[in-house]
């Protein structure tokens, strides 16, 4: 058996369910949308992986060291920017939404991307391949019962895991550093910015 260089030996115990439930399908209630008031997520606090995936959340962060380049903390950062930018008639405020983020992941980006940003940051080869390992397993966990049967996702990662805040970063920021950058420096965007209101990430 091989030693997991990824994960601290003295965290191992911690790492294992005593009480294993499948994920329940749970539904929030969002008030402020006129449309598609309920989003459906899963409760993953009790299952098979949880702990592991709570565990390795905190891990990518460590082994990645995300840059956060264009991350702003909230509107106000953003204009107190936008106050110090000269603009002329040319110019154009554009805001997007990203919608459904998390289960619009797919899953081989999600191993490539990851391995990239791994890679960037010098880690050895065996931290690399383990963390990926870890990931393709927790990834497998995506599914919940409902009506007596079990459903199992295809792609992307269910909204009530520990991870798919880090892994929707590990996207974006991926964008802005091969994209959203050169645009910078090329001129053809003047300022950009983006918001995260969701706590998890």
């Amino acid at each position: 058996m091989h030693r997991c260089n990824t994960i601290d030996k003295n965290q191992h115990k911690y790492l294992v369910q005593i009480k294993l439930m499948a994920p329940k399908l749970i539904a929030l209630i969002k008030t402020h949308k006129e449309e598609k008031r309920i989003r459906p997520e899963i409760n993953n606090i009790q299952s098979p992986s949880y702990e592991l995936a709570k565990y390795l959340n905190k891990r990518l962060k460590q082994l990645m060291k995300l840059p956060y380049t264009y991350a702003t903390k909230n509107s106000k950062v953003a204009a107190q920017h936008l106050n110090n930018i000269q603009i002329n008639n040319q110019h154009r405020i554009t805001t997007l939404d990203i919608k459904d983020i998390y289960i619009n992941l797919l899953t081989q980006n999600i191993m490539n991307f990851t391995k990239l940003w791994l890679n960037k940051n010098s880690n050895q080869n065996i931290i690399v391949k383990q963390t990926l390992e870890l990931i393709r397993m927790i990834l497998n966990q995506n599914y919940f019962p409902y009506n007596g049967k079990y459903f199992k996702s295809t792609q992307g990662m269910a909204m009530g895991s520990p991870t798919p805040g880090t892994v929707a970063e590990i996207y974006l920021q991926l964008f802005e550093e091969l994209t959203v950058k050169y645009w910078i420096e090329n001129g053809e965007i003047t300022y950009y910015r983006r918001y995260v209101d969701d706590n998890r990430i």
